[in-house]
């Protein structure tokens, strides 16, 4: 019988906003057992029950969830984690400890998750749009920032309907899209 919860499971990535690159997809396991997965950015800080491994977590590619999913579902590497994982007092704080076998498990699973294909790819406007000009885009000095608005939304990729690019689905965001549109218009303005 498995003793853990699978909660969320995010792995679309999203624009960094401390460094302008790309989200990180992680995983996560704690010590109550709860397993999850979201998009985390490069803060230079790491949460205190990471700090002290209560909570477990490890770097994925932005791979397929639903695959993901299956793939965690009656995991005996994650239960063999949550059986071996124990908390100590250590005179200063609660840290977690894993056991010779969970330690094991958790590089196995490691290994495995890392292994997962990306399924996702997310490009910045003036990667996706530069190649087009301003009139092929439906841009003129006079473009309203609603026409903007509209244009960016037809033009946006998203993780449902993005095109596929060597495999992956292709994101880009409407927000960044209008932002580059919004900066074309300015530069036919000068």
């Amino acid at each position: 019988m498995y003793s853990y919860k699978i909660g969320n499971i995010d792995t679309v990535p999203e624009t960094d906003p401390f460094t302008g690159g790309v989200s990180q997809t992680v995983l996560k396991i704690t010590e109550t057992g709860h397993v999850t997965v979201s998009q985390e950015f490069n803060d230079n800080a790491t949460p205190v029950d990471e700090w002290h491994r209560r909570t477990l977590a490890v770097e994925l590619n932005h791979c397929n969830p639903d695959d993901l999913r299956r793939h965690l579902e009656n995991n005996h590497l994650i239960q063999r984690i949550i059986d071996g994982h124990d908390t100590m007092w250590t005179g200063n704080n609660h840290v977690g400890t894993l056991s010779d076998d969970a330690s094991a498990a958790f590089e196995l699973l490691s290994e495995e998750l890392y292994g997962l294909d990306d399924h996702y790819t997310l490009w910045d406007a003036e990667e996706w749009l530069g190649n087009c000009d301003a009139d092929e885009l439906g841009i003129n000095a006079n473009t309203t920032d609603n026409k903007i608005s509209e244009i960016a939304d037809e033009l946006a990729q998203t993780q449902e309907n993005g095109e596929i690019i060597d495999g992956m689905r292709v994101i880009v965001y409407s927000s960044d899209i209008q932002n580059y549109l919004t900066v074309l218009r300015n530069e036919l303005n000068e």
